[in-house]
């Protein structure tokens, strides 16, 4: 079982190295862009769609989450830091409203997967985004390293969070 369970998740990454985040809207949104990127010396970057149902937060009309998954490799071989990201933002003003969003994955601060772009919301309307994202490295040393995830969300409604953990190599 849990070769297969390895199996089905090294399909899944592979086939989501080139997948874009799905945003799910309440009211009139869109996405307006989005690009993804590698830096570094990052080898593969891509974002892993999670399911979502619509949550306020109590207290907020906008949440940026960033989420570092501790993570082990072989030394000698690619393996893949993960991390989780989530926004959730709500347009309170009476006028459309483009809201710009950043995620980013990486691994010791030298190999990086970036995701950005832009969504629209019309007055009132709410949009959100929960994505898995992974960063494939190779290292060749034994040794603790550290990951960081960060998220953030700039326009009317505003949120940045980010997230450290460790990557163990043996």
């Amino acid at each position: 079982m849990k070769i297969n369970n390895i199996l089905i998740l090294s399909i899944a990454l592979i086939s989501s190295t080139n997948c874009l985040a799905a945003w799910q809207f309440q009211g009139k949104g869109r996405v307006v862009s989005e690009h993804t990127s590698l830096s570094g010396n990052a080898i593969d970057g891509g974002i892993i769609e999670k399911n979502i149902s619509l949550t306020a937060p109590k207290s907020y009309n906008s949440r940026a989450e960033a989420f570092a998954v501790p993570t082990t490799g072989t030394m000698g071989s690619i393996f893949n830091a993960m991390g989780q990201h989530s926004v959730y933002v709500k347009n309170t003003t009476m006028s459309a409203q483009l809201y710009k969003y950043y995620y980013e994955l990486c691994a010791d601060n030298t190999s990086c997967f970036n995701y950005t772009g832009s969504i629209e919301l019309a007055p009132g309307a709410v949009g959100e985004n929960k994505s898995a994202t992974f960063v494939s490295v190779q290292y060749y040393s034994k040794g603790t390293y550290n990951s960081q995830a960060s998220t953030r969300l700039v326009g009317e409604q505003t949120a940045f969070t980010t997230h450290g953990s460790l990557i163990t190599v043996v």
